[in-house]
């Protein structure tokens, strides 16, 4: 009877080691996605200041002047 027991608590206690690695991982996932948009976001703004930047003027006139070139 004892051993049913035992049998039961490690049981348990494996499940809740791989619940607790299970959420850590989702977790960590979930934090590197909001870098990696926030990277993408930083990324971009940046681009559209150096065009404004090289073009000078606003994003119309640049789009413009592009194509006519």
């Amino acid at each position: 009877m004892s051993n049913k027991g035992s049998t039961l608590i490690e049981a348990l206690f494996a499940f809740m080691i791989f619940c607790s690695v299970l959420v850590g991982l989702i977790s960590l996932q979930a934090t590197l996605n909001r870098s990696y948009k926030k990277i993408q976001h930083d990324q971009a703004s940046l681009n559209e200041v150096e065009t404004v930047r090289e073009y000078g003027g606003d994003l119309p006139y640049i789009i413009e002047k592009v194509l006519r070139s």
